[in-house]
Formats: C-alpha cells, sequence, structure tokens
C-alpha cells in the first residue's frame, strides 16, 4: 500500500485486455504498411503511410489511451509489476514486432540499421511518430489534420535521414 491507498496485486483484466487489443492492432498495422516493404522502391510513402495509420489509434482507441493517461499521471502510485505486465503486453511487444519488421526491411538494403541494433530504431520511430500522442496527451488534446501530418512528414523524414539508404525512396 502506497500512500493509504490500497493497490491491486495484479493488473485489472480490463487494463490489459485493453493492452493486448491495442497491441494487436498495432502488429496489423506494422504488417499491413511494412511487410511489403521488401518490395517496393519508394520507403518514404510507405512509412508515411504506416506512421499516418499509427496516429490514429488514439481515435480508434480512445479507452485504451484515457487508461495510458492514467498511467502517465499516477503509475508512480502504481505496483511495477503492474507497469512491468502492461508495458510486456503493449509497448514493448509491438517495439518488439516493429523492431523484427525493421530488420527485415534492413536486410533486404532499405535501411540502414546496424546488426543488433533493431530494438533502437524500433524506438526511434515510435518515439518520433508517437510524439503526436504526447502532443494531443494521448489524444485527450485536439490536432489539426494539417498539424497532424506535418509532424508525420517530420518524423518519417528524421526517421529516414538516421536510417534510410541512399536510393530507398526516403533520401530526397
Amino acid at each position: 500500500m502506497r500512500s493509504g491507498v490500497p493497490q491491486p496485486a495484479t493488473p485489472t483484466p480490463f487494463f490489459l485486455e485493453s493492452a493486448a487489443s491495442v497491441t494487436a492492432a498495432s502488429r496489423e498495422l506494422i504488417d499491413r504498411h511494412l511487410r511489403k516493404l521488401r518490395r517496393v522502391e519508394d520507403v518514404e510513402a510507405d512509412f508515411l503511410a504506416y506512421a499516418r495509420d499509427w496516429v490514429g489509434q488514439g481515435s480508434a482507441h480512445p479507452e485504451h489511451f484515457a487508461l495510458v493517461r492514467q498511467i502517465a499521471t499516477e503509475g508512480s502510485r502504481m505496483p511495477a509489476a503492474v507497469i512491468d505486465e502492461w508495458q510486456r503486453t503493449g509497448p514493448r511487444a509491438v517495439r518488439s514486432d516493429l523492431a523484427r519488421r525493421l530488420r527485415e526491411i534492413a536486410d533486404a538494403g532499405l535501411l540502414d540499421i546496424a546488426a543488433g541494433a533493431e530494438m533502437a530504431a524500433a524506438r526511434h520511430l515510435s518515439l518520433l511518430v508517437g510524439g503526436v500522442m504526447l502532443e494531443t496527451y494521448f489524444g485527450a488534446l485536439p490536432m489539426g489534420a494539417d498539424e497532424t501530418d506535418e509532424y508525420v512528414r517530420g518524423a518519417v523524414w528524421a526517421f529516414l535521414k538516421l536510417h534510410g539508404v541512399p536510393g530507398g525512396g526516403g533520401d530526397e
């Protein structure tokens, strides 16, 4: 018990079900957009499509991101096991899938990611694109379509500047 408030011993089922649901949707986005990158010329266009759909998850899963806002504000009072299970079920699982897909794209010669650095690349992409979620406080504040698109374009540009390869479609 911290701060005189009883804490749950394990994560609540809804909390984990919500994380698992958004993880499944995130994995589908990764697969739909980044699987085809092994066979295309315009890496930037495919990453832009992925990033645009990625930032749309806030409005697609508003209840989940309301929970994320609670984690952001109340996390210090939650048991570490709860936060760890949420991370394992949600963000870490998604980053792991993203890292695997980025490794495949790098192995196809469309990204420059050193062997063993795919998790760092996944964090870079997640942080750059996920900045929209931070700017909107996980969907609580509106961001116009033009501003969102500008943010997404900047995030993809920065990622490809860091990990793109000459002639890979994100080099202009």
